[in-house]
């Protein structure tokens, strides 16, 4: 290694452990655990969860309600596009797709940290439990629930697709929207295969869920 690329490392060593220092670690480990802590998630707050070496990244966001926006769920499409911290990287940081990435502490690191920013939308947080919000009609005195108890079938509610925001595409992300191959400018991208965008997995590209 050159020495640029070692002092760039040391200082990436460096940055790891200050942000390490300063970080609240009020939970304790058995010694097969390993702490995952996401931050800049939709929630603010970091969000630390205590997981299993080999441990699917993207199941473990799942289980605490984080809803990493997901395609193809082999890291070919990019939409689960997120940083891991890591010191032996220039910049403390390595990209990594958070379905097809096991659970494990880099070296020189005492927790796995996944820097979610790409989640954000503005000030609006995506929940997963959001998808419950108005699941129930205006209160009526008396009145029966709606449902399959009730004697109603086929009920159908839809709403907004709370992955995509309601718009059925996604950014392409492995050419970041320029529609263009991201090693040769002169072919489309292939994924996109020039369209700048991806349909959503989770709604087919319509916008919305459906369910009863």
């Amino acid at each position: 290694a050159s020495a640029t690329e070692e002092e760039l490392i040391a200082e990436a060593e460096a940055v790891v452990a200050e942000r390490d220092r300063r970080r609240v670690k009020d939970y304790r480990l058995k010694d097969s655990d390993v702490a995952v802590r996401f931050i800049n998630s939709p929630f603010k707050d970091d969000i630390v969860v205590v997981a299993q070496p080999g441990d699917n990244l993207m199941d473990l966001a799942d289980s605490v309600d984080i809803r990493i926006p997901r395609g193809c769920r082999t890291g070919l499409c990019g939409s689960c596009t997120c940083d891991l911290e890591d010191p032996g990287f220039p910049q403390a940081k390595q990209t990594i797709r958070a379905c097809c990435t096991e659970v494990a502490i880099p070296a020189g690191s005492t927790e796995m940290v996944v820097d979610l920013y790409r989640m954000e939308r503005g000030k609006q947080a995506v929940r997963a439990q959001d998808r419950f919000q108005d699941i129930d009609t205006k209160y009526v005195a008396g009145a029966r629930p709606r449902g399959r108890s009730s004697g109603i079938s086929g009920y159908v509610r839809e709403m907004t697709c709370l992955t995509c925001i309601g718009n059925g595409r996604h950014i392409c992300k492995e050419c970041d929207g320029t529609g263009v191959h991201p090693d040769d400018s002169s072919y489309p991208c292939f994924i996109c295969m020039g369209s700048k965008s991806t349909r959503c997995a989770e709604c087919q590209g319509k916008g919305s869920v459906r369910f009863r």
